[in-house]
């Protein structure tokens, strides 16, 4: 979908939430006088560390129609941490857990639904195909010897780099994908964490996003990461099979045999990994954050997201509930029921 039509969208459905106080008020259920007018035009987006280049294309393409885009990268769960607790302000939220957004942001009616506009994967991400243990886990991947790569990226043979499982998903997730090769090859789920925590040769970094720098610097040979960080941080990376990789949300039956326990007690379980959208509930829910949204929705920015790996769904899917919405918007989106 073009940015012209987007203008179109904006002056055609939208131009009163900015020029009329009725219209605007009726749009976002709130008086006028709540709102600084220099605002209207600022849109503040928090958006998982990952998904950063995302964010930044969304605000390369609409700032030629003055929406200015200010937006801030941390790790999902500090993000939702911060909304939650701290009541930090946001317009639009752009995260990589569906589970977590359920969990602490819609049961918790922080928001009142979400959408899920893709899925994305795990994939073994290297930068040397030189490196002399990374040439011997892509032949043993290129053979389909899974149960032998698995065991050797954990043998303290290869320096395996993972994001803080305690503040980062990417770092649970590499937990759980552990766990349930563990169950596959040797019907123990704690099999391929014991044997990582024996070897010594695990580097922990603060997020999902810094995995890839290590791996350009040498510092690690590997990372169990996301297929679209890997391409946006020009990594080459292998993919895993589709009951281990946490890209099929119909295997999530399967994948949630293997869970991860955070520190605050709750416990996180395998689930396919989504990338989602959200408006929390105190923001203005004006006409330009609905423009964004808008955006966010339409093939042009679906296919982008697509270039980085991800498995963008035919129709990007809702779960909660959507009365709030503008119709044009429900219209983009099939709506389901939340799922955890």
């Amino acid at each position: 979908m073009p940015v012209a039509y987007i203008a179109i969208f904006i002056l055609g459905v939208f131009v009163g939430s900015v020029v009329s106080v009725p219209l605007y008020s009726l749009i976002v259920d709130r008086p006028l006088s709540n709102v600084n007018i220099n605002d209207l035009y600022i849109v503040r987006v928090m958006e998982a560390s990952t998904l950063r280049p995302f964010v930044d294309h969304l605000a390369a393409n609409l700032k030629d129609l003055d929406i200015y885009i200010q937006h801030e990268a941390k790790g999902s769960l500090q993000i939702v941490r911060e909304i939650k607790d701290l009541n930090k302000r946001a317009d639009i939220l752009v995260l990589v857990d569906s589970e977590l957004v359920e969990r602490e942001l819609l049961d918790q009616e922080i928001i009142d639904w979400y959408i899920v506009l893709a899925t994305s994967s795990i994939v073994l991400a290297y930068k040397d195909p030189e490196n002399p243990a990374v040439n011997k886990i892509v032949n043993l991947a290129e053979k389909g010897l899974w149960k032998e790569v698995f065991d050797l990226i954990t043998s303290g043979e290869v320096r395996l780099g993972i994001a803080n499982p305690d503040k980062a998903p990417q770092g649970y997730r590499t937990y759980i994908v552990l766990k349930l090769a563990g169950i596959k090859f040797y019907g123990d789920e704690n099999y391929y964490i014991d044997r990582l925590n024996d070897s010594g040769r695990v580097l922990f970094v603060q997020s999902a996003s810094a995995l890839g720098a290590h791996i350009a610097s040498g510092s690690i040979d590997v990372a169990l990461t996301y297929i679209h960080d890997a391409v946006a941080q020009k990594l080459d990376y292998i993919e895993l099979p589709e009951d281990l990789d946490l890209s099929n949300p119909r295997l999530n039956k399967l994948y949630s045999k293997a869970s991860y326990r955070l520190p605050d007690g709750d416990t996180v379980y395998g689930r396919a990994i989504e990338v989602v959208l959200a408006v929390p509930r105190n923001t203005y829910r004006n006409g330009v954050v609905y423009t964004v949204l808008y955006y966010m929705l339409s093939t042009e920015f679906r296919s982008f997201l697509e270039s980085y790996g991800l498995n963008i769904l035919d129709k990007p899917v809702l779960r909660g509930d959507p009365t709030e919405l503008p119709k044009i918007i429900r219209g983009l989106v099939s709506i389901q029921p939340a799922t955890a």
